[in-house]
């Protein structure tokens, strides 16, 4: 995140040092240099990038269009902070998205050396989780699926998953799941792969789907009670 920027030099086009930003900003976020609520400033981004505060300024649009970043009135630009309705929200659209992508790489397990990348792909999970680190677990659900994504075939399920946003969602997500859950939420996901592995797609999808709505309804025991 502190590594600035090589000066545009012609051999950058301003779109791809805009991607750049992008990524560099959304990577602040996931290593902890950029928290939420944290205000933005272009002219210390630029500083801190060693590039001019236009392409800054194109990189927090963009990041605004993914619901990264915040204007507030008065105040500027903010990472956005999410509320545990908005984690929800979230959640139920990620299952509706990535339960196609689970559904196509059951159908596609048997072909090339699918089977390999998924099994390569859940051992790096299993590793993250062995960490009893949060981030870091939650980011190895966030690899496993784009494999599965990867050997879906399906390009635009893959694309929208690794949208800034998705990124962004699960570093704030870190924290509240798997929350006390740890055994049971690798239990969980080995019953996902499996049944990817096994090529049932009908089971895949049953056992993702149950993943996500107890998932779902940890995070509803973080609102607040109704009185």
């Amino acid at each position: 995140m502190n590594q600035p920027l090589a000066k545009d030099s012609g051999l950058k086009t301003e779109l791809s040092l805009v991607q750049e930003l992008v990524d560099r900003i959304i990577e602040g976020v996931q290593e902890g240099t950029l928290v939420p609520g944290q205000r933005l400033i272009a002219g210390d981004l630029a500083e801190q990038f060693n590039v001019s505060r236009a392409p800054v300024r194109e990189a927090m649009q963009v990041l605004v269009g993914e619901g990264v970043i915040e204007f507030v009135r008065n105040r500027g630009a903010r990472i956005r902070k999410l509320s545990v309705k908005e984690l929800i929200d979230i959640m139920e659209f990620t299952e509706a998205m990535l339960i196609l992508g689970v559904r196509l790489a059951a159908l596609e397990i048997s072909r090339a050396d699918n089977k390999a990348k998924l099994e390569h792909s859940f051992k790096k999970l299993e590793q993250a989780w062995a960490s009893k680190h949060d981030a870091e677990f939650v980011a190895g659900i966030h690899h496993f699926h784009n494999t599965v994504n990867e050997i879906s075939g399906n390009h635009f399920v893959g694309f929208m998953y690794k949208r800034p946003h998705f990124s962004f969602f699960n570093k704030q997500l870190a924290g509240k799941l798997p929350g006390a859950h740890w055994d049971q939420y690798i239990d969980s996901y080995r019953r996902v792969y499996e049944t990817i592995l096994s090529g049932d797609q009908h089971a895949a999808e049953a056992a993702f789907s149950n993943h996500m709505q107890w998932a779902i309804g940890i995070l509803k025991s973080y609102l607040p009670k109704a009185v």
